[in-house]
């Protein structure tokens, strides 16, 4: 077993090895990252689960769990709950487990898919109808099962969450035309695992006009630039162990990802003239680093900013109207969670 186990790792670092070798591969240094001042407190809850966050029109729109209501609408500049909506259970306006999809050309109401009801929805923050859960397209049966959806007016990428059967595509670009689906490989690669649609989890962002996908990694310390026709045009990463070490699990049987020794991966949030990446690194069992990565949709670097690490690393977006980051933050008080939703000022 031993020797499997080495074998396996001198896989890797050869894989490593490689992958650097790539004339497409840049590595971008973020210690001249600008420390961001202490947020904005906007709202906090001790009896709710906010777990993911989208900004329109100076509502805040929060997908909750654990509760009945899976959204919550919050007005900003009041610091006001508006509504709780989107109840638990099958009927035409209700939810199990939504998932907010990115776009940044189709701007009327929030969209987000149900993929356990095969649906994708939207809403109105504004309006005498807003709130309402609507029909918004039908679910392309070509990339259902999906996750990580972004829209355009064209195009829609997305990545499978079918686990039944091992992907060989990173993520699928659909032609909302024609029905057509590019498939695209992975990047990195790394053959050896068995559950790369898993482990190699990407978060994506699609702008349409600019003919471009970014694809950051839940896993993996980089983000990879393709055009609509899935070219991968180049990957860039921040840190030498951008590629986790790997270990066999219990059974001996399958190569994964070992967490326990620290790890760094990408969220991301695209705008119209910028992709927004929160990139999170586990530096120790009590310290993670945050760092906020504005690129523009070629993949060069335009700022890059570190945020407090008492910030949640999962939901956040940015609003370029008053240039500020949304996200959650998370704390414990004699035996009590709270909840904040948070501004940090990007100027």
């Amino acid at each position: 077993m031993k020797n499997l186990v080495c074998l396996a790792l001198l896989f890797a670092c050869i894989s490593c090895s490689e992958q650097k070798e790539d004339n497409t591969l840049i590595r971008y240094d973020l210690s001249q990252s600008v420390s961001l001042n202490e947020p904005e407190m906007i709202f906090g809850f001790d009896d709710r689960y906010p777990a993911w966050i989208t900004v329109k029109d100076s509502i805040a729109i929060i997908i909750e769990a654990k509760n009945k209501s899976s959204f919550i609408a919050l007005d900003i500049n009041k610091k006001e709950v508006l509504k709780y909506f989107g109840n638990h259970g099958k009927g035409p306006e209700d939810v199990i487990e939504p998932e907010i999809i990115s776009s940044v050309d189709i701007d009327d109401f929030v969209m987000f898919e149900d993929v356990n009801l095969g649906r994708i929805r939207k809403f109105e923050v504004k309006g005498e109808d807003r709130f309402r859960i609507k029909k918004f397209i039908d679910y392309p049966p070509e990339i259902f099962p999906g996750s990580n959806l972004s829209i355009s007016s064209n195009f829609i990428v997305s990545r499978t969450i079918e686990i039944s059967k091992e992907e060989t595509s990173m993520f699928h670009i659909y032609n909302r035309t024609d029905s057509s689906v590019i498939d695209v490989g992975y990047y990195p690669d790394v053959k050896e695992l068995s559950r790369r649609n898993q482990d190699l989890a990407v978060r994506l962002a699609l702008n349409e006009s600019k003919n471009r996908i970014i694809a950051g990694m839940y896993k993996i310390d980089m983000f990879s630039l393709f055009d609509l026709s899935g070219k991968r045009l180049k990957s860039v990463y921040f840190s030498d162990n951008y590629i986790p070490s790997l270990a066999w699990d219990d059974n001996g049987k399958y190569v994964i990802f070992d967490l326990k020794k620290g790890y760094a991966g990408i969220n991301i949030y695209p705008t119209n003239d910028f992709c927004y990446l929160l990139r999170y690194e586990e530096v120790n069992d009590e310290t993670v680093k945050i760092h906020l990565i504005q690129v523009d949709w070629d993949g060069n670097i335009v700022k890059s900013y570190l945020v407090p690490n008492d910030t949640e690393a999962g939901g956040f977006c940015i609003d370029e109207k008053s240039k500020k980051m949304y996200a959650i933050k998370h704390a414990v008080t004699d035996d009590n969670e709270i909840f904040y939703v948070v501004a940090y000022s990007l100027t």
